[in-house]
């Protein structure tokens, strides 16, 4: 968690606040492109497989 050391109680609120509503309202998400197409893959090979499975 990042902290920003300040002087005052009312910097500190004024600081702190807009960081909690930043992190806990707007959750920021990243994966790397190539990462997802493994991924996806992954579950196609998965799916093809169950089917093989329930049509045998």
């Amino acid at each position: 968690m990042r902290y920003i050391k300040s002087n005052t109680m009312e910097k500190e609120e004024e600081t702190l606040m807009p960081m909690r509503e930043k992190y806990q309202y707007t959750p920021i998400i990243e994966i790397d492109e190539q990462k997802v197409e493994e991924l996806l893959g992954i579950c196609q090979d998965m799916l093809k497989d169950t089917k093989g499975v329930i049509n045998n």
